[in-house]
């Protein structure tokens, strides 16, 4: 029996909406999922940042070790730590207004800090976690867990040979004032001046707006810290 135009178009119908729901309850009931597995990546980089090494580690393994190592906090941008608060508990309307820290605290001692990066490069937005020993001047390490930038040119901001070339980087210059840390063209060694070794990294060949993007980002980031920072090196004297 020949069936219609009606039919077809109801069939059809039919099939669209029984296909939308089965996806629709596949992707919530994977929500759960995927947010842990955000989380753990959170928790991944922030220990990165630190110098912790968590290749070929399971999920409870960087929870664990995150929970034991990491204390979060919240300070408004007058560089007061807000008591009780979470970085998780910011609201967008809040962001930007609060700021997120992480500490790394080891046998009760703090080991170093830690503060989310971001900004646009030259195809997307990065996001990042920069970390400062306790003098809130050494940097610790530096990653970067998004982004969409060109593979093997402005992408290379996520390898190691290029992250470890801000370790023992100074972010203060010789007055104590805020100097941060620029990816240089060419090679730091290259530098006339020796005084701007401590603060620079060598840049990436090809790379040039990725490079500067995070230069302008991640001293603007310092800079919105600056207050905090500050008082909590009042704090160690």
């Amino acid at each position: 029996m020949e069936r219609g135009n009606v039919y077809t178009i109801f069939f059809a119908v039919v099939l669209c909406l029984i296909s939308s729901s089965a996806l629709t309850f596949v992707s919530k009931g994977l929500e759960p999922r995927k947010l842990l597995n955000m989380e753990i990546e959170r928790q991944k980089n922030v220990l990165k940042a630190f110098g912790f090494d968590c290749s070929g580690k399971r999920q409870a393994e960087i929870s664990s070790l995150y929970k034991e190592n990491i204390v979060e906090s919240v300070s408004d941008n007058n560089g007061r730590i807000i008591n009780g608060k979470k970085p998780s508990e910011i609201g967008k309307s809040e962001s930007g207004i609060l700021l997120p820290l992480y500490k790394y605290v080891s046998n009760n001692e703090v080991k170093g800090y830690s503060i989310p990066i971001s900004g646009r490069a030259l195809w997307s937005k990065c996001y990042g976690y920069f970390a400062l020993g306790k003098d809130l001047n050494t940097v610790l390490g530096i990653t970067f867990y998004q982004h969409g930038e060109t593979p093997g040119l402005g992408g290379e901001i996520e390898s190691s040979w290029f992250q470890d070339n801000y370790k023992d980087k100074k972010i203060l210059d010789s007055s104590g004032e805020l100097r941060s840390i620029t990816i240089v063209k060419g090679q730091v060694s290259s530098l006339p001046d020796k005084s701007d070794h401590i603060h620079s990294v060598d840049g990436i060949s090809g790379a040039t707006m990725t490079c500067d993007a995070v230069n302008l980002f991640l001293r603007s980031d310092l800079e919105r810290y600056e207050s905090l920072f500050t008082n909590l090196r009042k704090g160690q004297k």
